[in-house]
């Protein structure tokens, strides 16, 4: 790593730290306030990652990734006030990951093959989602909307795994822990949501996978 992103890690890594705390805290200006400079960074440190590396700036597919953290950003400035206008953006950015993964899977002339197992995974997931987090939402469209957004995080997720251990680099390490860190922290949200509500824990696993996931992710670029 270079000595910028080693001060960067560091600064924000401080951030994470005092979103543990404002993220479980009764000040909302503050929480909104530390949340948005934590986004703000890992969408900045994914720009300057992506530019910097000539071999991603050429290549239009490699852009899919880049847009899926936007996405990622977006979302966390749109669940301050709507739960359903955030969610919407980041179901994008999960179906966005995992059309990344096909082309950089495509890309790699990786044969599927050895890929079409993470189907299990994601299905026992989906079914364990369902009986453990699903069952607890009594409204029925709200409870589609969240099977449809658990299902999106979880492909990327596991298609990141499965591609990482018939593709390993350095990219592709980093990119797999931080979708799969990405799958854990909104189980941890969903959970904290409808089945351990007001409960701090919950968030605390938030704070402490989504924001050094979208860190993993958004360093995997500069790898690229």
């Amino acid at each position: 790593m270079k000595l910028w992103q080693i001060i960067y890690s560091i600064v924000y890594g401080l951030m994470v730290v005092a979103y543990i705390f404002t993220s479980t805290g009764e000040n909302f200006k503050l929480r909104a306030t530390n949340k948005i400079a934590m986004s703000a960074s890992f969408l900045t440190l994914a720009f300057v990652c992506f530019f910097l590396n000539d071999d991603l700036i050429f290549n239009p597919w490699r852009y899919l990734e880049l847009l899926a953290i936007f996405l990622c950003f977006l979302g966390d400035v749109l669940l301050l006030n709507s739960f359903s206008k955030g969610g919407f953006a980041f179901s994008l950015g999960n179906l966005i990951f995992f059309a990344y993964l096909i082309c950089y899977v495509a890309n790699a002339k990786v044969s599927f093959l050895h890929l079409v197992w993470f189907v299990v995974p994601v299905v026992v997931l989906v079914l364990i989602d369902r009986k453990f987090i699903l069952y607890k939402i009594k409204k029925p469209s709200l409870k589609l909307k969240c099977a449809g957004y658990l299902t999106t995080v979880i492909l990327h997720g596991f298609f990141s795994l499965a591609v990482v251990l018939v593709y390993p680099t350095i990219e592709t390490i980093l990119l797999a822990i931080g979708l799969v860190l990405f799958m854990i922290s909104d189980h941890f949200l969903l959970s904290g949501k409808f089945v351990f509500f007001g409960k701090k824990l919950p968030q605390v696993g938030v704070t402490l996978t989504y924001y050094p996931a979208l860190w993993l992710v958004a360093l995997s670029l500069f790898f690229g």
